[in-house]
């Protein structure tokens, strides 16, 4: 199961320079988010196994995870992708590479049927986003 972007799904997902702007709006994303992240990146980084396996502890008892938590093959390949995701969080660069590894790592949260629901906050369930200082929680619906 490859989780390389399909150039259909990269269209789709409309990456332009523009379009990455107004997602980084969307989340309320500031020019000063870097430097808090920058602040907390050696904490993620070192921490980055723990936070995964948290986050995927935490899946495991949502019962409409369960297309991914009891699949052993989708399951590593989750964990690894997420380890990826969550030390490039806090790298600084958040361009269309970035996005291309959100998007693979949807895609099979997506194949493995996992309701979307269930992984919005990612980043808030591993206390990264809510935890930069000076920042309300952002709400997700």
């Amino acid at each position: 199961m490859s989780n390389t972007p399909s150039p259909s799904d990269l269209e789709r997902l409309q990456l332009s320079p523009r379009d990455i702007e107004r997602r980084k709006a969307f989340v309320d994303f500031r020019p000063d988010d870097v430097a808090k992240i920058a602040a907390i990146k050696d904490l993620v980084v070192g921490n980055a196994d723990r936070y995964g396996a948290a986050f995927f502890d935490h899946l495991a008892t949502i019962e409409e995870t369960a297309g991914l938590t009891r699949n052993r093959k989708l399951l590593d390949e989750a964990r690894r992708l997420k380890h990826e995701h969550l030390i490039a969080m806090v790298q600084g660069d958040y361009g269309r590479d970035y996005m291309e590894q959100r998007v693979r790592l949807g895609l099979l949260y997506s194949r493995a049927g996992k309701i979307l629901r269930s992984t919005r906050g990612s980043s808030a369930a591993c206390g990264i986003r809510q935890g930069l200082p000076g920042r309300a929680a952002v709400r997700h619906r």
